[in-house]
């Protein structure tokens, strides 16, 4: 618990948190300014840098560094010529200077006893793709209780086909960033498993990342979603076969029906706007 804070001040009414001391917070901080100050950084101190921002994230509430971590780990790599920072650099080093500022702490409470299943599929099919996508949403009590699908508008197709030809990767990425726009308010503050059938999604959202512009876009607002939401969210795979969602990805939702789920509608202006403006753009 070196340099850890756990405040127990609601304890009574079960809730804890855990946190950095303000210490540490501070020295961090000040370690980060200097870089942006000198705007130079040597491969042994990113490296040292880098592991002393991936233990802060350990004690911080949400994963919104990640995608900055991940380029603040190219900065590690052999072979760098200059130490001299770039301006596209500086801004990382600037944007994790401002996560140890407002990084949160760890909550801890009853609502992290209850655990929601969300399954989500997308699609993608014809000569002239279009692009689908569908989402399940399974209660602690293991009752179905709500679910979406619809079909991607032709704006968001054309998008996504400027950067693939075949944009599964970001249509299985996208109702990931719905279920948290249409349901968190049902989740907020519990446990989320986040069932997928693909596996290079799954993958990209364990690192908080995407392959292509988009879908690291989209991965960016998935992360400030868990944030804001409060989830402590899990990805995990499911067989295609297995996943209730492929149905609604397809627009059949006759299995729901019988299992009395609530249809969702999808607000695409909202998936467009949220925190990505410049999918929209």
């Amino acid at each position: 618990m070196l340099g850890l804070v756990v405040d127990l001040r609601k304890a009574t009414s079960k809730a804890f948190f855990v946190s950095h001391t303000e210490e540490r917070r501070s020295e961090l901080q000040q370690s980060l300014e200097a870089i942006i100050r000198k705007g130079d950084l040597t491969q042994k101190e990113a490296e040292r840098i880098r592991g002393r921002m991936i233990f802060f994230e350990c004690f911080v509430f949400g994963r919104i560094a990640n995608l900055d971590l991940k380029l603040f780990g190219d900065l590690c790599r052999a072979g760098r010529t200059t130490s001299r920072l770039s301006t596209d650099e500086i801004q990382v080093v600037q944007r994790l200077c401002q996560r140890v500022q407002t990084g949160t702490a760890i909550p801890m409470g009853i609502q992290n006893l209850e655990t929601w299943l969300i399954f989500t599929d997308g699609a993608c099919e014809g000569d002239v793709p279009s692009g689908s996508i569908g989402g399940v949403l399974v209660a602690p009590n293991h009752r179905v209780v709500h679910h979406f699908g619809c079909l991607a508008p032709d704006n968001v197709m054309s998008l996504l086909l400027t950067h693939s030809s075949h944009p599964i990767h970001e249509l299985e990425m996208i109702p990931i960033l719905v279920s948290f726009q249409i349901w968190r308010d049902l989740f907020q503050g519990c446990q989320v498993v986040h069932y997928i059938d693909n596996e290079s999604v799954r993958m990209a959202l364990l690192r908080g990342s995407g392959e292509t512009p988009v879908a690291r876009m989209v991965a960016n607002s998935i992360m400030t979603a868990e944030f804001e939401s409060r989830t402590k969210s899990w990805y995990a795979r499911v067989a295609s076969h297995s996943n209730i969602a492929d149905a609604p990805s397809r627009l059949d939702f006759d299995q729901l029906h019988s299992l009395h789920s609530t249809f969702c509608a999808v607000d695409w202006n909202v998936v467009l706007m949220s925190r990505t403006p410049q999918i929209g753009g």
